[in-house]
């Protein structure tokens, strides 16, 4: 796993270094106005956490997890993960909210996303987005991925890359 992109907006491997930060971030209000699960209790099982998942691979080593931290001008802003399995991958983004809007969660995605076409063999991306959460569909629209029908309150969307 590398570093990737350059200049003002740079993704970092995710390291518990940058644990801190991100936990800061996951404690902003309105955050999980659309996520199904609650911020972390504490810094250390953040940090924990985040340290485990820079084996960078499951237990079994069946797929890939791999996270990087969004660096924007040299501050550490949200994340974008994906888990790989095969030729697939099921992304997730996080952006603080103080820079919602700057087109910052769509330029890390695209650039995950080259990533993991490239250095990964992902074929098809795919991403589960609450159905009221307007930003990041247009986000996933704007990256070409496209609506798949489910039942549940939640959207598909889904990229061949």
């Amino acid at each position: 796993m590398r570093a990737l992109g350059g200049g003002d907006l740079v993704l970092e491997p995710q390291v518990a270094v940058h644990a801190p930060v991100l936990f800061a971030i996951l404690h902003q209000p309105g955050l999980y106005d659309f996520l199904d699960e609650e911020p972390p209790l504490s810094l250390e099982e953040w940090t924990e956490r985040v340290a485990g998942l820079e084996r960078r691979r499951s237990p079994d080593g069946s797929e890939h997890w791999l996270n990087w931290a969004i660096v924007h001008r040299g501050e550490v802003v949200g994340f974008v993960q994906a888990t790989v399995s095969g030729d697939a991958a099921m992304i997730a983004y996080l952006l603080g909210s103080a820079h919602w809007g700057a087109g910052l969660a769509s330029s890390a995605t695209a650039l995950m996303l080259d990533e993991l076409k490239t250095g990964y063999g992902v074929r098809i991306a795919s991403a589960t987005v609450h159905a009221r959460n307007d930003r990041s569909i247009r986000l996933l629209q704007r990256l070409g991925f496209e609506e798949r029908p489910v039942r549940t309150s939640d959207l598909k969307f889904e990229k061949t890359l």
